[in-house]
């Protein structure tokens, strides 16, 4: 699950006219400005899943707590920003699909016991309300696309005025 910028040519540009530059103040101020961009997706993904999943066992809290990150990718093929959530689970191999948790679906054991193996519990699949996730990052990904640009801007100025 993620939330992709447009245009990633200028991202891409702009970071290898840092890098060649050796602007790493300006570097660290595009990455600081990226993060406060897509802060809101953070917060809003947190409230959404305390909102929309299910509470009884834990399971809101359990994915509003899952760590929400920010990468930077500056290769020549695919330039990106993503955001990325995850969540291992305390105890016992795996992750826990919160992709398929946005598609309404949770699969889970009912009663698993800790003397058994996990390939022996008795497993379910849930519906859940779908969309918690997708649809947080689709309200706030243009208003964040937006703040990531004109950051972009303001950093390739100072930058070329550097260069005078």
């Amino acid at each position: 699950m993620d939330l992709q910028v447009r245009g990633a040519q200028d991202f891409r540009a702009l970071s290898r006219a840092l890098k060649d530059a050796g602007a790493k103040d300006l570097t660290k101020e595009l990455s600081r400005a990226i993060s406060a961009a897509v802060r809101p997706v953070r917060d809003d993904a947190r409230a959404s899943a305390r909102a929309n999943l299910p509470r009884a066992g834990g399971l809101a809290e359990y994915v509003a707590g899952a760590s929400i990150r920010t990468q930077r990718r500056t290769s020549a093929r695919n330039p990106s920003i993503t955001v990325t959530l995850s969540r291992r689970q305390a105890h016992g191999p795996g992750k826990i699909n919160l992709a398929g948790m946005d598609r309404g679906k949770f699969r889970h054991p009912v009663h698993g016991r800790p003397e058994e193996t996990r390939d022996k519990w008795k497993w379910v699949t849930q519906q859940v309300d779908p969309g918690w996730w997708s649809e947080v990052v689709a309200k706030v990904a243009d208003r964040s696309r937006n703040q990531i640009d004109a950051s972009m801007r303001i950093i390739a100025r100072k930058l070329d005025r550097r260069a005078q």
